[in-house]
């Protein structure tokens, strides 16, 4: 069996520049329809686990004036866990996870603090607060290791807090790469808060 022309009716008798342009609209149109279902689909944020649609978190410390560590919170003084403060986590959040890492660090972005289990009804720390643990930093320790930088340009240290769909049930001492790959696919909510130091 052929296939038989189409008729070409009167009324599509057109200049070929209006068949042009039709088509151009035409082919737009249907090119908008089918990436529409595409539109939204977020990307991983750069210092954190995949973050595809979550949403923000405000993260602040009334120890971080002015955006800078002082002394106290870092290998040069007392190593004391700044006090930390985010906003309320979505609704289903089942715990909270904090981590402090150095992007600037020499090797590569180096893991200062893990705090995971934290519970969703806590929005503000000054340590570990109970039924929560800690993994182990890069400086081979579990707990907190406050900055400590070489010498020379000041280095950025980011506190992200992530807002848990889900209990992960992990024990103390994971590192990053286990904590983030069991948070992966979890997050309702991220938040950030970056502070600097420089060691003179």
């Amino acid at each position: 069996m052929q296939e038989h022309a189409r008729p070409v009716h009167a009324d599509w008798h057109l200049p070929r520049s209006a068949v042009a342009v039709a088509k151009c609209c035409v082919m737009r149109l249907v090119a908008f329809l089918l990436l529409l279902p595409l539109a939204g689909c977020g990307g991983s944020a750069v210092n954190g686990p995949g973050q595809g649609n979550s949403s923000p978190l405000t993260v602040s410390s009334p120890d971080l004036a002015g955006g800078t560590f002082s002394r106290e919170f870092t290998c040069d003084g007392a190593n004391r866990v700044p006090r930390l403060q985010w906003s309320t986590p979505p609704s289903g959040t089942q715990e909270l996870v904090i981590e402090l890492l150095d992007p600037d660090a020499p090797g590569g972005t180096f893991t200062h603090w893990l705090v995971y289990g934290i519970p969703p009804a806590i929005y503000h720390l000054a340590g570990v607060p109970p039924g929560a643990a800690e993994g182990v930093n890069d400086f081979g320790r579990r707990g907190y290791g406050g900055p400590c930088p070489p010498r020379g340009p000041a280095h950025h240290y980011h506190f992200v807090v992530l807002a848990l769909d889900a209990r992960l049930s992990l024990a103390a001492g994971a590192t990053r790469s286990e904590l983030e790959s069991r948070v992966s696919g979890h997050v309702l909510a991220r938040g950030e808060l970056v502070a600097t130091y420089q060691r003179a």
